[in-house]
């Protein structure tokens, strides 16, 4: 007897941890708008990373201060350091919630981690503001165009030698 042959349809590695990864990023962060009390008004949950067994999920967060609505301020270790220990006060009733709303045999055991990619960006765009403006405050612009004159200048008294005397 000849065995049939499954046409085999390659499917994205891990759909489901992403998917799953999504509606946990969905369910906590409304449930974090609902709640918004104290520091967990500044909150923006940013990412979700499930493992492949779906037992743990990291919740990646960052404050207002990270998504560029506030100025730095000198507390943002405080702040993160508050909005961690809130979150993992919540942890029991977000995971009921999940438990409630997902479909999942298990749910995953949530950890909380501070989400350093907005502040980093942030960093980068200061620096380039910083490149962008002059010393005086002034566009860099301006200053890069004398200096492309005056070398111009100096390159041109280059190729024609030095000036002769009449």
């Amino acid at each position: 007897m000849v065995g049939r042959h499954r046409r085999f349809r390659p499917q994205r590695p891990f759909a489901r941890t992403e998917r799953v990864a999504e509606l946990l990023r969905e369910i906590i962060a409304e449930e974090l708008e609902r709640v918004g009390e104290g520091d967990l008004e500044l909150v923006t949950v940013t990412a979700v990373d499930v493992t492949e067994d779906l037992e743990h999920a990291v919740v990646r967060f960052a404050t207002v201060s990270d998504t560029g609505l506030r100025g730095p301020s000198e507390g943002e270790d405080d702040l993160d350091e508050r909005v961690h220990r809130e979150l993992d006060r919540l942890r029991p009733h977000l995971q009921k919630l999940i438990a409630a709303q997902a479909r999942l045999r298990r749910v995953p055991r949530l950890s909380f981690r501070v989400d350093q990619g907005l502040r980093n960006a942030a960093r980068v765009d200061e620096i380039l503001r910083s490149l962008v403006l002059g010393r005086d405050g002034g566009p860099v612009e301006a200053e890069t165009e004398a200096a492309v004159e005056d070398d111009d200048r100096s390159l041109g008294e280059r190729r024609r030698g030095p000036a002769e005397d009449d």
